[in-house]
């Protein structure tokens, strides 16, 4: 299983545009094959910035599946139009014990990570997913 980080930061003033359009256009990601689920969280910090998970069962299945088909760009159509440049990460899931224990203290969140678990993290800042196209 494949974890798709996308921090989505949405033009300022855009929030309620883009959480309609969000809510249209996640069944075209609900409905790509290797699709398992989805959550949209918004940041209490920053709110026209949003944290989309979606799970995948292979990272080719977010790579060529969905961002190669003519359902991605029924989405971004949907949806790119008030988001900025977003900042994309897949991680890899271990189950939640083996990979992170998360405690807060003082108001701070400390995560740790044991020296016998491994995370492998993906990081592509450098993919253009045309996010910044006019097409």
């Amino acid at each position: 299983m494949i974890l798709e980080h996308a921090l989505l930061p949405v033009k300022p003033g855009e929030e309620a545009g883009f959480e309609s359009a969000f809510a249209e256009a996640k069944a075209i990601i609900a409905g790509m094959p290797g699709f398992l689920r989805l959550t949209l969280s918004r940041c209490l910090e920053r709110p026209n910035t949003y944290l989309l998970l979606v799970e995948w069962d292979r990272l080719v299945d977010h790579t060529e599946g969905f961002c190669g088909s003519p359902q991605y760009q029924e989405w971004r159509r949907r949806c790119g139009k008030t988001v900025t440049t977003p900042g994309l990460a897949w991680l890899r899931a271990l189950t939640w014990f083996q990979a992170l224990t998360a405690v807060t203290h003082s108001s701070r969140l400390v995560m740790s990570i044991p020296r016998s678990s491994s995370v492998s993290v993906i990081t592509s800042p450098s993919v253009d997913f045309g996010w910044n196209s006019d097409d």
